[in-house]
């Protein structure tokens, strides 16, 4: 690819929402946003029904699988910035998204997606490290890893990781909303703009929950897609995300892929309508395309001249 038809797919301005006073003034950066004044395409999750589906695409099976994605969104807290982070993206001249400001220790948010939950298995290490245990003297022998998809520029490497925390369940201002501090970066791409980390917990109720609900939603996925092919409509290119816009309650926004960039390999990324803002980068997009089933790592990445655009992702055919 010419670093022309790169900067015109990949590079742009990151969404990632920056709070140099903190969690308190989030929902500052959200009343003056001058991308999406009022958000009046972003639904509240609390308030997301059937008819904000575009007409001929209301299948039941595509609002249920919307309200999974939306239980599985997570919001990343990230407030160490790494001095591993490059000067540029890969191969270009154009600046990686916080490279001045290594070391610096402002609150940064972006979104994510639970991928699924593994026992924590090798005895040769540790008790639980999630926040609870690391408060006492008996800590759990028995915990779990929670798998997190996210973008790279959000969540860079294991220096980073060490100061992210994963909010689950914040879907409005009352909500019980669970942290889970994060544990590892098992892969992360700095090209392709896609992080997997880890977060640690020994709840083994919550563990439970998660567990039935990745089933639920994985489930729903087939189900979206039979629907589709039995009944068509005008769900073909729908593109639906669920993100923490400025670091707020998630919402959830639709509308359409643009364009697509393909690669080698399955490899490809998008162009989309569906609106994102500062807080968005690392949501997972769900797209509904008549020919692969679903989309298996494409996460928002961020904005530029021809709209908001993906990370590079694999299509799952």
């Amino acid at each position: 690819m010419s670093e022309k038809d790169r900067s015109e797919f990949f590079y742009g301005n990151h969404e990632t929402q920056i709070s140099e006073g903190g969690e308190a003034e989030l929902h500052s950066h959200m009343s003056s946003c001058p991308k999406n004044p009022g958000h009046k395409e972003f639904i509240p999750v609390d308030e997301f029904s059937p008819s904000h589906l575009p007409e001929g695409s209301q299948y039941h099976s595509l609002y249920e699988l919307t309200k999974s994605l939306a239980y599985l969104t997570v919001h990343v807290d990230v407030r160490l910035v790494s001095d591993n982070r490059p000067e540029f993206w890969p191969d270009s001249s154009v600046h990686y998204p916080f490279h001045k400001k290594k070391g610096s220790t402002v609150l940064r948010t972006g979104s994510g997606r639970i991928r699924f939950v593994f026992k924590y298995t090798d005895r040769q290490d540790k008790t639980c490290p999630c926040m609870k245990c690391r408060l006492t003297d008996t800590p759990s022998k028995t915990w779990w890893k929670v798998d997190v998809l996210t973008a790279t520029h959000v969540v860079f490497d294991q220096t980073e990781v060490k100061h992210t925390t994963c909010k689950l369940f914040y879907d409005n201002e009352d909500s019980h909303v669970l942290s889970l501090a994060g544990l590892d970066v098992v892969r992360a791409d700095i090209e392709r703009d896609w992080c997997e980390m880890t977060c640690a917990t020994c709840d083994e109720s919550l563990v439970k929950e998660l567990d039935k609900a990745i089933k639920t939603f994985y489930g729903l996925i087939k189900d979206v897609h039979d629907d589709f092919d039995r009944r068509g409509g005008s769900a073909e290119n729908l593109a639906i995300i669920v993100s923490h816009p400025h670091g707020c309650p998630k919402r959830i926004s639709i509308g359409r892929c643009r364009g697509k960039d393909e690669e080698n390999g399955g490899n490809s990324r998008y162009t989309y309508t569906t609106c994102t803002c500062p807080g968005s980068s690392g949501a997972w997009i769900y797209m509904l395309r008549s020919n692969w089933w679903y989309n298996y790592t494409h996460v928002h990445s961020g904005v530029n001249h021809i709209g908001n655009f993906s990370g590079t992702g694999f299509d799952f055919l």
